[in-house]
């Protein structure tokens, strides 16, 4: 595994843990997870824009 991986597993994991904490209280638990999701997406999406970048130059 890639320390650029790694790093944003561990990134992830804090997302979701902060926004759990956040969302949760206030809105329901659908809300928390769907959140949870899109904090993933975009985290996933952020990791294949690095490689594509570092693939290309």
């Amino acid at each position: 595994m890639s320390k650029t991986r790694l790093w944003l597993l561990i990134i992830s994991a804090l997302l979701a843990l902060v926004g759990a904490s956040i969302v949760l209280p206030h809105y329901s638990l659908i809300a928390a997870c769907l959140y949870l999701l899109a904090a993933s997406a975009f985290l996933g999406l952020a990791y294949v824009m690095i490689k594509q970048k570092l693939y290309l130059s």
